[in-house]
Formats: structure tokens, C-alpha cells, sequence
């Protein structure tokens, strides 16, 4: 009984701690440099690297420069070519519990007469090409429908920085197969997909630019 006691007292500080760990790295790309226009579908081996995923040469180019505001952030230009499957990344280092997590960024757009859409959401990494797998994004609490498959999250950026949030649940993923057009399907996660999973930013639409920074992932407070 002594050494269980013990045991948990000693673990138990480190729940608090736990709950305030940021599971992305390098949140505000001080210690990254990023400067990609051609074809790049190919993950880095490394965990907690920021990374461009290109699907199309000079589609679009994912850079890091420097804000006069927010240091060094990261800028996604989308040129007039649809860049609907590229994006800016990051696969995830620590492997989270299954439990609410907050995600949470800076944004703005350079545009003045315009608010592009920037698309967030956070999708296990695999090798199947018929599957693919998102982690859910948490339903609110006034929605009734818990079985809700929303995965991708869109916010409208202005010409200045703001703050943006969402809630996803590590602990369901949603998984979407072309072999049954696209019909989705509600699953709790395994271990193994929480731990190879990566968080990812994209604009889907031509001819724009917008700058993200202060990324983080943590336990949600709620």
C-alpha cells in the first residue's frame, strides 16, 4: 500500500503539467526556415518540423519571413492555379492522450480587399491511398448530434492579426473511403493513430497571401 502511495503521489504532478504541454514545435517559427514554390509530396522523417506539402509546382509558395509585429511567422501565397491539396505541416512529436485539445493561432491576410479562407484540421498519416483519416473536431456543446463528422475547419481572415480556435477530440477520428464515395465514417481512435498523426494549414483559394504564427495544440481547459 506504501509504494502505491508513493507511486502516485509522485505521478500525479505531473497531470497539471501534462495539460499545459504545446504538442507543436516551434509555434511561432522562430527556429524554422521555409522556402518552397515546387512539387514536394514527400513527409519529412523527422516529427515536430514544419514541412510543405505541394501538390502542384507554382501552385503556391509556403515561406517564412519576417512580420513587424508577430517576428517570423509562416506565409502561404497562392498564386492564380487552385492549390487545394497543399499545405503547411507539421507531424505531431508527442503522442497526445484521447481527451479535447485546443488548437489555437494567429492569423491575417495581406489582402485589403479580400478575407481568404484558411482551412486547419488534423489528419493521421498513412500510406492508403482508398482511406483517409481526420480527427474529429469536437462538436459544440449546444449540438445535439454527437455522431457530427465536421473534420475541417474554415476561418475568414481580415488584413489584421487575430486569434483563432478550435476544439478537436483525439479520442474519435473520422474516416472517409473512395471506395464507397467518400462516405464517412465515425470511429473511436487507436493509440497508433495518435501516434503518427500532423496538423495542417492550406488555402484552397488563387491568389492570395496569409500569415499564420503562434501555433499551439494543448489540453482543452473547458
Amino acid at each position: 500500500m506504501k509504494k502505491k502511495i508513493l507511486i502516485f503521489i509522485a505521478i500525479f504532478p505531473l497531470f497539471p503539467l501534462f495539460s499545459q504541454i504545446n504538442l507543436i514545435n516551434d509555434g511561432v517559427f522562430e527556429e524554422t526556415s521555409l522556402f518552397a514554390d515546387k512539387t514536394i509530396t514527400v513527409f519529412p522523417e523527422n516529427k515536430g518540423e514544419w514541412f510543405p506539402y505541394i501538390a502542384k509546382s507554382e501552385s503556391v509558395n509556403i515561406m517564412t519571413s519576417a512580420d513587424e509585429h508577430q517576428g517570423t511567422v509562416v506565409n502561404i501565397q497562392t498564386n492564380s492555379t487552385p492549390a487545394k491539396y497543399s499545405f503547411v505541416g507539421q507531424r505531431i512529436e508527442w503522442t497526445p492522450v484521447p481527451a479535447i485539445y485546443t488548437l489555437a493561432f494567429s492569423a491575417k491576410t495581406l489582402e485589403t480587399n479580400a478575407k481568404p479562407i484558411v482551412n486547419v484540421y488534423l489528419k493521421v498519416k498513412s500510406d492508403n491511398q482508398h482511406e483517409e483519416t481526420y480527427f474529429r473536431i469536437s462538436p459544440a456543446k449546444d449540438q445535439l448530434d454527437e455522431s457530427a463528422c465536421q473534420y475541417v475547419k474554415s476561418f475568414r481572415l481580415n488584413n489584421f492579426w487575430e486569434y483563432y480556435v478550435v476544439n478537436f477530440d483525439l479520442s474519435k477520428i473520422i474516416k472517409i473511403s473512395s471506395n464507397e464515395l467518400s462516405k464517412s465514417h465515425l470511429c473511436d481512435a487507436s493509440d497508433d493513430e495518435r501516434n503518427d498523426f500532423y496538423i495542417a494549414f492550406s488555402c484552397a483559394e488563387v491568389n492570395t497571401r496569409v500569415r499564420i504564427t503562434e501555433v499551439s495544440l494543448s489540453l482543452s481547459k473547458e
